[in-house]
Protein backbone atom coordinates (compact mmCIF):
# COMPACT_ATOMS: atom_id res chain seq x y z
CA UNK A 1 0.00 0.00 0.00
CA UNK A 2 1.04 3.30 -0.95
CA UNK A 3 2.32 5.59 2.28
CA UNK A 4 0.88 8.82 3.03
CA UNK A 5 3.73 10.71 2.31
CA UNK A 6 6.77 9.57 -0.10
CA UNK A 7 9.75 11.42 -1.53
CA UNK A 8 11.82 9.57 -3.90
CA UNK A 9 15.12 11.57 -4.66
CA UNK A 10 18.13 11.02 -6.95
CA UNK A 11 21.03 13.10 -7.86
CA UNK A 12 18.61 15.32 -11.10
CA UNK A 13 15.20 14.77 -9.94
CA UNK A 14 13.49 14.79 -6.68
CA UNK A 15 9.91 13.31 -6.52
CA UNK A 16 7.74 14.49 -4.05
CA UNK A 17 3.73 14.05 -3.16
CA UNK A 18 1.93 16.17 -5.66
CA UNK A 19 -0.05 18.93 -3.71
CA UNK A 20 -2.75 21.18 -5.09
CA UNK A 21 -0.40 24.42 -4.60
CA UNK A 22 2.03 23.03 -7.74
CA UNK A 23 -0.95 23.37 -9.90
CA UNK A 24 0.14 26.01 -11.60
CA UNK A 25 3.48 26.12 -12.01
CA UNK A 26 2.25 22.29 -13.64
CA UNK A 27 -0.29 23.88 -16.05
CA UNK A 28 2.48 26.73 -17.12
CA UNK A 29 4.75 24.14 -18.60
CA UNK A 30 2.10 22.27 -20.22
CA UNK A 31 0.80 25.59 -21.62
CA UNK A 32 4.18 25.92 -22.97
CA UNK A 33 4.51 23.60 -25.11
CA UNK A 34 0.88 21.86 -26.30
CA UNK A 35 2.42 20.01 -29.21
CA UNK A 36 4.55 18.46 -27.15
CA UNK A 37 1.92 16.69 -25.09
CA UNK A 38 -0.79 16.49 -27.86
CA UNK A 39 -0.98 12.19 -27.65
CA UNK A 40 -1.34 12.23 -23.45
CA UNK A 41 -3.97 13.48 -21.37
CA UNK A 42 -1.83 16.47 -19.94
CA UNK A 43 -4.39 19.09 -19.02
CA UNK A 44 -3.74 22.65 -21.16
CA UNK A 45 -6.85 24.26 -19.89
CA UNK A 46 -8.86 24.85 -16.59
CA UNK A 47 -11.72 22.46 -17.51
CA UNK A 48 -8.73 19.89 -18.54
CA UNK A 49 -7.02 20.71 -15.47
CA UNK A 50 -9.78 20.14 -12.83
CA UNK A 51 -10.57 16.67 -14.10
CA UNK A 52 -6.92 15.39 -14.50
CA UNK A 53 -5.84 16.29 -11.26
CA UNK A 54 -8.91 15.60 -9.38
CA UNK A 55 -8.60 12.20 -10.61
CA UNK A 56 -5.04 12.38 -9.53
CA UNK A 57 -6.21 13.37 -5.67
CA UNK A 58 -9.41 10.62 -5.78
CA UNK A 59 -7.41 7.84 -6.68
CA UNK A 60 -4.86 8.19 -4.64
CA UNK A 61 -7.17 8.98 -1.60
CA UNK A 62 -8.36 5.04 -2.51
CA UNK A 63 -4.83 3.73 -2.28
CA UNK A 64 -5.13 2.74 -6.19
CA UNK A 65 -2.34 5.87 -7.47
CA UNK A 66 0.46 7.64 -6.11
CA UNK A 67 0.86 11.39 -7.77
CA UNK A 68 4.55 13.32 -7.98
CA UNK A 69 5.32 15.77 -8.79
CA UNK A 70 9.02 15.87 -10.70
CA UNK A 71 11.23 18.63 -8.59
CA UNK A 72 14.67 19.56 -10.80
CA UNK A 73 17.29 19.43 -8.28
CA UNK A 74 19.93 21.75 -10.67
CA UNK A 75 17.22 24.94 -10.36
CA UNK A 76 14.71 23.38 -7.24
CA UNK A 77 11.78 24.59 -9.19
CA UNK A 78 8.72 21.80 -10.55
CA UNK A 79 9.67 20.63 -13.81
CA UNK A 80 7.08 18.17 -14.15
CA UNK A 81 4.75 15.20 -13.00
CA UNK A 82 4.28 11.34 -13.22
CA UNK A 83 2.45 8.98 -10.89
CA UNK A 84 2.06 5.19 -10.20
CA UNK A 85 -1.44 4.31 -10.86
CA UNK A 86 -4.11 1.18 -11.26
CA UNK A 87 -2.52 -0.31 -8.55
CA UNK A 88 -4.08 -3.50 -7.51
CA UNK A 89 -2.63 -4.91 -4.22
CA UNK A 90 -4.04 -8.38 -4.43
CA UNK A 91 -1.86 -9.42 -7.56
CA UNK A 92 0.73 -6.73 -6.68
CA UNK A 93 1.22 -5.15 -9.62
CA UNK A 94 0.31 -1.58 -11.25
CA UNK A 95 1.26 1.20 -14.04
CA UNK A 96 3.81 3.92 -14.21
CA UNK A 97 2.58 6.98 -16.19
CA UNK A 98 0.79 9.98 -16.84
CA UNK A 99 4.15 11.40 -17.06
CA UNK A 100 5.15 15.23 -18.98
CA UNK A 101 8.04 17.70 -17.78
CA UNK A 102 9.77 20.50 -18.96
CA UNK A 103 10.67 20.18 -22.23
CA UNK A 104 14.03 21.38 -21.36
CA UNK A 105 14.60 18.39 -19.73
CA UNK A 106 14.39 16.01 -22.59
CA UNK A 107 17.31 14.23 -23.40
CA UNK A 108 19.02 14.63 -20.18
CA UNK A 109 18.90 12.41 -17.04
CA UNK A 110 16.18 13.85 -15.38
CA UNK A 111 13.13 11.81 -16.72
CA UNK A 112 15.27 8.47 -16.84
CA UNK A 113 16.40 8.58 -13.35
CA UNK A 114 12.44 9.32 -12.15
CA UNK A 115 11.22 6.57 -13.77
CA UNK A 116 14.53 4.56 -11.88
CA UNK A 117 13.19 6.27 -8.69
CA UNK A 118 9.91 4.87 -9.26
CA UNK A 119 10.80 1.16 -10.64
CA UNK A 120 12.88 0.98 -7.67
CA UNK A 121 10.37 1.88 -5.16
CA UNK A 122 7.71 -0.38 -6.95
CA UNK A 123 9.93 -3.42 -6.89
CA UNK A 124 12.21 -2.90 -3.59
CA UNK A 125 9.91 -1.05 -1.15
CA UNK A 126 6.04 -1.98 -2.22
CA UNK A 127 7.01 -5.55 -3.40
CA UNK A 128 5.18 -5.48 -6.62
CA UNK A 129 5.48 -8.20 -8.99
CA UNK A 130 5.01 -6.50 -12.11
CA UNK A 131 5.14 -2.65 -13.38
CA UNK A 132 3.64 -1.77 -16.84
CA UNK A 133 3.51 1.40 -19.00
CA UNK A 134 1.14 1.89 -22.01
CA UNK A 135 1.73 4.42 -24.31
CA UNK A 136 -0.43 5.90 -27.73
CA UNK A 137 0.67 4.50 -30.87
CA UNK A 138 1.60 7.71 -32.58
CA UNK A 139 4.03 8.86 -29.52
CA UNK A 140 7.46 8.13 -30.81
CA UNK A 141 9.16 9.93 -27.97
CA UNK A 142 7.13 8.07 -25.33
CA UNK A 143 7.99 4.93 -27.12
CA UNK A 144 11.49 5.39 -27.18
CA UNK A 145 11.85 6.26 -23.93
CA UNK A 146 9.68 3.14 -22.52
CA UNK A 147 11.88 0.75 -24.65
CA UNK A 148 15.37 2.51 -23.33
CA UNK A 149 14.56 1.37 -19.80
CA UNK A 150 14.50 -2.09 -21.02
CA UNK A 151 10.42 -2.45 -20.75
CA UNK A 152 9.23 -5.50 -22.67
CA UNK A 153 6.68 -4.97 -25.40
CA UNK A 154 3.29 -7.15 -24.73
CA UNK A 155 0.99 -6.16 -27.57
CA UNK A 156 -1.40 -3.82 -28.52
CA UNK A 157 -4.74 -2.64 -27.35
CA UNK A 158 -6.82 -1.54 -30.07
CA UNK A 159 -9.00 1.23 -29.61
CA UNK A 160 -8.69 1.22 -26.08
CA UNK A 161 -8.85 4.90 -25.01
CA UNK A 162 -10.62 7.91 -26.31
CA UNK A 163 -7.93 11.06 -25.49
CA UNK A 164 -8.91 14.43 -24.93
CA UNK A 165 -9.15 15.51 -28.09
CA UNK A 166 -11.44 12.71 -29.22
CA UNK A 167 -9.30 10.47 -31.40
CA UNK A 168 -9.55 7.12 -30.03
CA UNK A 169 -6.32 5.10 -29.62
CA UNK A 170 -4.66 2.39 -30.07
CA UNK A 171 -2.47 1.88 -26.54
CA UNK A 172 1.00 0.20 -26.76
CA UNK A 173 1.59 -2.17 -23.78
CA UNK A 174 4.76 -2.57 -22.21
CA UNK A 175 6.37 -4.21 -18.81
CA UNK A 176 8.94 -4.94 -16.15
CA UNK A 177 8.65 -8.11 -14.02
CA UNK A 178 10.60 -8.30 -10.64
CA UNK A 179 12.61 -11.09 -12.20
CA UNK A 180 14.16 -8.85 -15.04
CA UNK A 181 14.84 -5.95 -12.15
CA UNK A 182 17.77 -6.57 -10.99
CA UNK A 183 19.49 -6.12 -14.75
CA UNK A 184 17.61 -3.42 -15.69
CA UNK A 185 18.23 -1.73 -12.15
CA UNK A 186 22.28 -2.07 -12.88
CA UNK A 187 21.71 -0.67 -17.05
CA UNK A 188 19.66 2.22 -15.56
CA UNK A 189 21.71 3.12 -13.42
CA UNK A 190 24.46 2.81 -15.97
CA UNK A 191 22.73 5.36 -18.15
CA UNK A 192 21.91 7.70 -15.42
CA UNK A 193 25.89 7.77 -14.40
CA UNK A 194 26.53 8.73 -18.17
CA UNK A 195 23.87 11.59 -18.39
CA UNK A 196 24.79 13.21 -15.32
Amino acid sequence: MFRDSVSLIGQSVRLEPLLEHHFDALMHIAQQSPAEFRFTSTPIDEEQKKTYFGYAFRTRDEGRAYPWVMIDTATQQVAGTTRLYDANWDYRHCLLGYTWFDTRLFGSAFNVESKYLMLKYAFEELNLIRVQMNTDSRNGRSLRAIKALGARYEGTLRSSQINKDGYIRDNLIFSIIAEEWSLIKQRLEERIQAKL
